[in-house]
């Protein structure tokens, strides 16, 4: 009886260490933002280039919530490290420019995410994710 325990116990013990996404591994999702600057009607380009100083968000395989950010480097790098297998969600946020808030000229427009998914299958992977984005307005000072 008291082996069929330890027996169970010993099984159960391999069977509940399954990884998850999550930090705790040796891969790596990193990559480059690079950002598009507009004039205040969003008609014309003004300025193009690295995008620095920007949040890179990640959630963990199915967690609703955000599992870590970074904030991009002067060149617009960044980089999430130490990741186990799994499945991850990298997103940042930009602004809409489909013309539904044309009128109000994407000023009050709520931002919009941009989202990318990927799957890390080996231990030391490296992953590149890069996004092109409209940085979101800063609200007028008063």
């Amino acid at each position: 009886m008291k082996n069929g325990i330890i027996l169970l116990l010993v099984v159960y013990s391999f069977c509940s260490c399954k990884n998850n996404a999550g930090t705790g591994g040796s891969a790596t999702i990193k990559g480059k933002v690079y950002e598009r600057k507009y004039d205040y009607n969003y008609t014309t380009v003004v300025g193009e280039g690295n995008a620095d100083a920007k949040k890179v968000y990640i959630i963990y395989g199915n967690d609703l919530g955000v599992g870590q950010y970074v904030d991009t480097n002067f060149d617009g790098t960044y980089e999430f490290k130490y990741l186990q297998k799994g499945h991850y969600k990298i997103f940042m946020y930009t602004i809409d420019t489909s013309g539904v808030y044309k009128n109000a000229m994407n000023r009050t427009a709520p931002p919009q995410y941009i989202l990318k998914e990927v799957d890390i299958t080996s231990g030391s992977q490296i992953t590149n994710v890069n996004f092109d984005i409209i940085p979101v307005p800063k609200p007028p000072k008063i």
